[in-house]
């Protein structure tokens, strides 16, 4: 159940770049829009966390969206 806010956060994502490739693709500008992506970090999320993070930057700038990254401490579930 702790890793159902990554799965969330990367549907989210899988999502709005699916959108913006579809812009692209017609021929329009890419939509301009926020992807939030919650990570967790600690224990063994630690390194995933490290390598996701300029992954999605570079995504979202070659694909002209914007991340927010936030972490799930605060989160209660």
């Amino acid at each position: 159940m702790k890793g159902l806010p990554i799965v969330c956060a990367i549907l989210a994502l899988a999502v709005s770049v699916a959108q913006a490739q579809f812009a692209l693709a017609a021929g329009a500008s890419a939509p301009k829009f926020k992807v939030l992506a919650l990570a967790e970090s600690g224990g063994h999320h630690v390194e995933f966390t490290k390598a996701a993070k300029p992954w999605l930057k570079k995504c979202g700038e070659e694909s002209g969206f914007e991340v927010e990254l936030h972490g799930t401490r605060a989160l209660a579930f």
